[in-house]
């Protein structure tokens, strides 16, 4: 849920808050006329914060995110900002390319290094105008473990593997049972 104006008063909400607001609906509203075009037309935002405070700066930073309208697509976070701190964080196409392959394996990336670079360069100047300091990822040097999720977009496991995993993690149990209980 994010905050709406018509939900809280204006002195009801936190500066930090404020500020949030502010330059996500900026961000929001200078890239809403800039979508990323290519195989799949994709619109960039900065996520709005939630509630009325953000603990004093705290919990205030917010996603930017690159999101297929239709849905068809899962969004790709590429970055964040926190306007608190007035620090940011992009990654770079080659740093989002091995992250897909990690989570993805051989399925074919549909964002177009020559699209996602011209919205960094973009992205990167925006934030350098609003006194944002931004920082960047080159190489993703993580696993497929640390890119897992429950994604609606991700295969479901192979139920017989899943079985017969738990019927050899039952049968090894039942041979420690056996070896544990003759000693």
């Amino acid at each position: 849920m994010s905050v709406d104006s018509d939900d809280y008063p204006e002195a009801e909400r936190t500066v930090f808050t404020l500020k949030a607001l502010d330059f996500s609906a900026l961000f929001n509203h200078y890239f809403s006329t800039r979508p990323l075009l290519g195989e799949v037309q994709r619109t960039v935002s900065v996520v709005e914060p939630e509630g009325m405070s953000t603990g004093s700066g705290a919990t205030a930073r917010q996603s930017i995110v690159v999101k297929d309208p239709t849905g068809k697509t899962p969004s790709i976070t590429v970055g964040w900002v926190d306007t608190a701190q007035e620090k940011a964080h992009l990654r770079t196409y080659h740093y989002l390319l091995q992250k897909h392959k990690a989570r993805h394996g051989r399925q074919r990336f549909t964002l177009a290094e020559s699209v996602y670079t011209g919205f960094f360069r973009t992205a990167m100047k925006f934030m350098n105008e609003h006194n944002i300091v931004c920082s960047t990822d080159r190489e993703f040097t993580g696993s497929v473990a640390t890119v897992t999720s429950k994604s609606r977009f991700s295969k479901p496991s192979n139920p017989w593997v899943m079985a017969a995993m738990a019927l050899g993690a039952v049968l090894l149990a039942g041979l420690f049972f056996l070896v544990a209980t003759k000693i």
